[in-house]
């Protein structure tokens, strides 16, 4: 089996996606969490015509509250998802003459604290992808990242020098299935402009970390669901685009803003990874042993 060394909203994606792939996983209602950071009105003032302008609102007749780009970032990381997930999905490939090759697997996600976040992710088919298994702990802060390959019967532990390695083939790279958290960028001033239709901040950042492949990031967060719906990456070496994610048909299910399609675009490559949700429970009892070395061999 091939393996090339892919993380908000995904994290997201997905997180993200872990931005982009963890905000997966719905037995009862939930209601949101209120936000650790103080609401301030992000309001534009009537006379204001351009799209793309700096956020301010009216805070008392004499002062005005402005919120940040790092404030945006952290609701982003503060959005209530459920404390564990667990989502049926699949992974579709696509390569520069448009091949396809599809995927499945199940996720599940558990979150204590931002400080304290696990993801295992389990593929089922193909036959050659059959029990491949990552892992993902974090715990007070501190993030450790295993890959369990049958056809070696080995467990590896993915570190830092990986970050621009595919994972499992595919266009996510091991540094884009990273936890997401706010702490790690430096920003610039915040900017809101429309994107399809919606409200967004747009905020370019980098990162804090030596060790990222990407110059810089540009996140375009929706006001009213905070988690981003697309997300540029510029390549450190040259400073071009490369990489281009977004959160797509989102649905709101038991209150929470859910994506049913992740896509990762490689422009560079000219292919893409589409993660498409069928199947997603919130708040499920997961025990302890999902997440442990030890069942990704099972």
């Amino acid at each position: 089996m091939k393996i090339k060394f892919l993380a908000v909203f995904a994290a997201l994606l997905l997180t993200a996606a872990p931005l982009i792939v963890t905000n997966y996983a719905c037995a009862q209602d939930i209601t949101a969490a209120p936000s650790e950071t103080p609401a301030v009105s992000t309001e534009a003032p009537a006379a204001q015509e351009s799209s793309t302008s700096e956020i301010s609102a009216a805070a008392g007749a004499t002062s005005e509250a402005v919120i940040t780009s790092e404030q945006v970032l952290q609701k982003v990381e503060d959005r209530y998802v459920g404390k564990t997930s667990k989502a049926a999905m699949k992974m579709i490939l696509k390569d520069s003459s448009s091949e396809e090759k599809e995927r499945t697997l199940t996720i599940y996600r558990r979150k204590i604290d931002n400080a304290n976040l696990s993801n295992f992710q389990h593929f089922h088919s193909p036959a050659d992808m059959m029990n491949t298994t990552f892992l993902i702990n974090e715990k007070d802060g501190s993030q450790e990242k295993f890959i369990y390959l049958p056809s070696f019967k080995k467990t590896r532990k993915i570190v830092s020098k990986d970050n621009n390695v595919r994972y499992v083939s595919s266009d996510f790279s091991y540094e884009d299935l990273d936890n997401f958290h706010a702490a790690d960028y430096i920003c610039e001033k915040l900017k809101e402009e429309k994107y399809e239709n919606e409200d967004v901040y747009v905020i370019e950042c980098k990162k804090k970390s030596p060790d990222s492949q990407y110059s810089k990031f540009i996140f375009k967060i929706s006001k009213e669901k905070e988690l981003p719906l697309v997300a540029m990456l510029y390549d450190k070496k040259s400073g071009d685009l490369t990489k281009q994610i977004e959160n797509k048909n989102l649905k709101k299910i038991k209150n929470i803003w859910t994506p049913y399609e992740v896509e990762m675009k490689d422009l560079k490559n000219s292919s893409s990874t589409r993660l498409t949700l069928d199947k997603i429970e919130y708040d499920v009892e997961l025990s302890d042993d999902t997440f442990t070395q030890r069942n990704m061999e099972k």
